[in-house]
């Protein structure tokens, strides 16, 4: 997946954007180590939904669960994402991310979506 940059990261009440593919490669590399560290055997992620918006069909809005696992038990309770994908110049690329709050270096908290009732 490519990324639009500044990425946006968005978790209750805390936003951080990221201004380059550095940065965010570094992000990725930290929640990598964290998970790795505690054993983590598995990191799924499973589409939920995705829809065009009605009025610009360059943009998709979609959410996805996500679980990690050390063998067949689970770190941190299945987490709920939201995602904006636009296409710009023939390209998809994630544009505005929602997670829940992290605590240890795992998504923790109500997830997002039906839970919680938040929406991008």
């Amino acid at each position: 997946m490519m990324h639009k940059y500044p990425q946006v990261i968005r978790q209750s009440g805390n936003q951080r954007s990221l201004l380059t593919k550095g940065a965010l490669t570094q992000l990725v590399k930290q929640f990598r180590t964290r998970l790795q560290g505690m054993g983590t055997t598995c990191y799924h992620r499973v589409c939920e939904r995705a829809n065009f918006h009605q009025l610009d069909r360059n943009r998709i809005t979609g959410a996805k669960w996500s679980s990690v696992l050390r063998g067949g038990n689970y770190l941190c309770e299945p987490y709920n994402c939201e995602m904006v994908i636009t296409c710009e110049e023939g390209n998809w690329l994630a544009a505005d991310i929602v997670t829940p709050p992290m605590r240890h270096g795992l998504p923790t908290g109500n997830p997002i979506g039906r839970r919680s009732g938040k929406r991008l």
